[in-house]
């Protein structure tokens, strides 16, 4: 054993150590969750129990009986249980609010003619020029308004047969690192998660960026380290393939660059197989994959205002508001009202040049941080923000809640859903709960879990590194700036692999190469 391979070998042991903190830190925080703490009770905490456990023991049968069926059959039978989405969308008739309505109402004037250069002039986009990733969603379902109409139903239909894509391309992604089983079972976990079930049915940006980020890990993949292939433009495809896909995920999320991070990391750190490998695709090839992105990245405003014709505001103003609402105290890192009110009074003095009320902007947030900074460090009161800002990142019960909010005008359906909402809540955090238990018991296990069988390989070590480093990049990451429920959803990925990887360890599978 060289003295760099145990290097790294510490590296990957600090990943796992960071891992299960923050772990067991999101654990506590998620059951400190104003909406689980409020609605529970013995009844429905028990009910929770049984029905999670019941769902997640079935996933794990119904895996093991598609796991000698061909991909077709697996693809229908994921497409088959999202249809049973379309149940409750007829049961609960929605009307987008927030955030949801912003992004139909500006889908359907693009649908219908209006230019979003003209949108801009006549006043439509209000703020939203410092949140292009605002635009780039009501643009991904004005494509899907192009080929039907511009209702509210269509996005929900979009939305919903897209969290079924997402549920298979995270089977696809899982087959890289996990048997055919496991990743069977990722995929159906997944798709059974309560709280991700019930916010698909409205016209949210995470499905639509899930899979582009799914797409994106999976071409990525395939350029690094698939086997047999034996053509260079293969490798160059998926190359500029997943690209392009991180790129369109980076502006409904613009969250990528977490990952681009991770795969250096991984690059630097990953254990060497006694398998030739080629400094090629070890050093080469992520590096330049990393330095093309970001070069994309910075160049992502300009390709946005060239897109839409719409004079969108540097990164860095978006940037400086949120870390402004990431390190407000009185909210615990959420949405700020008396900040947005300052933007808007900003952006709406019309006597300045665009430019300067931009600089304006980026001025006061950066005035603002800086007194929430400086009062955190004067009060000691990192580790308690810290905490309260977890528990606003990790609520589970964004999916029951944000289809309250969007049922207001329908007081019927309403009234039955808020009765339904309050086991939802307890149902979607025990449910989590039960998935972050079962991720830090295979972090505790995993020396032995590794070590216990002759068989083990490399390989098996870098496919739990991967996934610990997904883990750390994302959760580390979401505690920056502005958190809300919903922001955590990309946690899902890296718990799932991690879980997988300890499922194939426990029962003697190996993902072999």
């Amino acid at each position: 054993m060289t003295i760099i391979q145990n290097i790294k070998k510490v590296g990957l042991s600090i990943a796992g150590l960071v891992a299960m903190a923050l772990l067991v830190w999101d654990l506590l925080a998620t059951l400190q969750t104003p909406g689980f703490k409020a609605h529970i009770s013995t009844t429905r905490l028990l009910v929770a129990v049984i029905l999670s456990t019941t769902i997640i023991l079935a996933s794990w049968f119904f895996a093991k009986f598609l796991t000698k069926k061909n991909r077709l059959i697996i693809f229908i039978s994921i497409l088959a249980l999202v249809l049973l989405k379309f149940i409750f969308v007829l049961r609960f008739p929605i009307a987008p609010t927030s955030d949801f309505w912003n992004y139909h109402v500006l889908a359907s004037y693009n649908v219908l003619g209006m230019t979003w250069s003209k949108m801009w002039t006549q006043g439509y986009l209000n703020t939203n020029i410092i949140w292009p990733h605002v635009i780039n969603i009501s643009w991904f379902y004005s494509v899907f308004y192009s080929f039907f109409r511009p209702n509210y139903l269509v996005a929900q239909c979009a939305s919903i047969l897209l969290s079924g894509v997402n549920a298979i391309l995270l089977f696809s992604l899982c087959q890289h690192f996990v048997s055919k089983r496991a990743a069977i079972f990722a995929a159906l976990i997944f798709y059974a998660i309560p709280a991700y079930w019930l916010y698909t049915l409205l016209n949210g940006a995470e499905p639509i960026f899930l899979t582009f980020l799914l797409g994106a890990l999976i071409c990525y993949h395939r350029a690094m380290y698939a086997k047999g292939q034996r053509l260079m433009i293969e490798h160059y495809f998926y190359f500029g393939f997943s690209l392009l896909l991180l790129f369109l995920a980076n502006m409904v999320r613009p969250i990528a660059l977490v990952w681009i991070v991770v795969i250096v990391f991984f690059s630097i750190f990953r254990l060497k197989s006694r398998q030739k490998e080629f400094p090629r695709r070890i050093w080469f090839n992520p590096l330049a994959y990393a330095v093309i992105f970001v070069l994309l990245n910075l160049a992502s405003t300009p390709i946005y205002r060239v897109l839409y014709g719409v004079p969108f505001a540097p990164t860095t103003v978006l940037n400086q508001y949120s870390l402004a609402i990431g390190t407000n105290v009185k909210t615990g890192g959420m949405y700020a009202g008396g900040i947005r009110q300052q933007v808007d009074q900003d952006l709406n003095q019309k006597s300045l040049p665009l430019t300067k009320r931009f600089d304006k902007v980026t001025t006061d947030m950066q005035k603002i941080s800086k007194h929430n900074i400086q009062t955190l460090n004067q009060t000691r009161g990192w580790v308690p923000f810290l905490r309260v800002k977890t528990i606003n990142l990790m609520r589970e019960d964004y999916g029951s809640n944000w289809i309250l909010y969007n049922l207001k005008r329908n007081r019927d359906r309403t009234t039955y859903y808020t009765r339904l909402s309050a086991f939802l809540s307890v149902y979607s955090t025990i449910f989590f709960v039960i998935l972050l238990v079962l991720a830090g018991l295979v972090l505790l296990l995993s020396p032995w879990l590794i070590y216990r069988q002759r068989s083990f390989h490399i390989p098996d070590l870098n496919r739990l590194f991967y996934g610990l480093l997904l883990w750390d990049g994302f959760m580390l990451s979401s505690l920056i700036f502005e958190v809300q429920g919903r922001y955590h959803i990309i946690l899902y990925v890296p718990l799932l692999l991690i879980i997988t990887w300890g499922h194939d360890r426990l029962f003697q599978r190996n993902k072999l190469g």
